[in-house]
């Protein structure tokens, strides 16, 4: 596809769809490798980021923020477990429950991974203007809201 100036509202709603999923799968594919050589998949990325944001939390919240099912939540967590990257501490609120948390190598693991991904992303994403990127990273977070 050309990059011509596209006006969303002109398009058609075909030609919109085909240009959505193939930026999905290009950002999608560049993370997938970008991530593999952290020895990481989207999932556990996510995972960890989210931690890595709110320190400590039960495999069901991570699932609900995921929106993914908790078996696949829990899956996730226990590959992160055998991997030394996160660990279960008990919770000081509920003696029954237990709180994902980042261990220090998978805290050293993530900062290293952000900041790897986020230079090569700048570096893949060289040709598009910063303020468009802004407004991308505005648009998606209201469609991802939306009901």
């Amino acid at each position: 596809m050309a990059s011509e100036n596209i006006s969303a509202l002109s398009i058609p709603t075909y030609t919109a769809g085909l240009i959505q999923a193939r930026a999905y799968r290009k950002l999608n594919n560049f993370l997938s490798k970008e991530l593999a050589k952290s020895g990481l998949s989207q999932p556990k990325w996510a995972f960890m980021g989210l931690l890595f944001d709110y320190k400590r939390m039960r495999t069901q919240q991570i699932a609900d923020i995921l929106e993914v099912e908790p078996p696949f939540a829990s899956r996730i967590g226990k590959e992160l477990i055998n991997s030394g990257l996160i660990e279960f501490v008990p919770d000081k609120r509920d003696g029954r429950a237990k709180l994902a948390s980042l261990t220090k190598d998978g805290s050293k693991l993530l900062k290293k991974t952000e900041k790897h991904l986020r230079k090569n992303m700048k570096d893949y994403l060289s040709q598009i203007l910063g303020p468009e990127l802004e407004t991308y990273m505005k648009v998606l977070k209201h469609i991802s809201e939306l009901d």
